[in-house]
C-alpha cells in the first residue's frame, strides 16, 4: 500500500536525483532532458510548494510499510474557477517500476 504525502524539503537530494535522470525525463516528460542545477532545482521547487502558489503543488508517494519514498505526484494548471487540474504521477524508484498492475496490487488499492 503507498501513501501520498506533502513534499518534504529533507528529501529534495532524491527529487534532483530523478529530475536529473536522462531515461526517467524521457518517459516523464514532454519536453527534452535538460541538466538543472541544484540551486536552480531547489529554488523551483520552492515555489511550487509554496503555500500561496495556488497553480501548482508537489506530493510524495510513499510506501506506507516502510515510509521509503518510491516517487511524486505532481498537480500543476490549477484552475480554481473552473476546478480542474492536470495531474502527473512519476515512480522515480526503479525498484518500483515496470511492474505493472498486477506487480503494484499488493502496494496500490485501485
Amino acid at each position: 500500500m503507498v501513501e501520498i504525502k506533502p513534499s518534504d524539503l529533507q528529501n529534495v537530494s532524491t527529487h534532483y536525483e530523478w529530475n536529473n535522470d536522462r531515461e526517467l525525463n524521457y518517459y516523464d516528460s514532454e519536453y527534452p532532458h535538460k541538466y538543472e542545477s541544484f540551486e536552480s532545482f531547489l529554488m523551483r521547487i520552492k515555489s511550487v510548494i509554496d503555500e500561496k502558489n495556488q497553480s501548482e503543488d508537489l506530493f510524495e508517494i510513499h510506501i506506507a510499510e516502510t515510509g521509503r519514498l518510491i516517487g511524486i505526484v505532481d498537480i500543476h494548471g490549477i484552475d480554481l474557477h473552473n476546478q480542474r487540474c492536470y495531474v502527473n504521477c512519476t515512480i522515480g524508484d526503479r525498484n518500483f517500476t515496470r511492474k505493472g498492475k498486477q506487480g503494484m496490487d499488493n502496494f496500490v488499492r485501485f
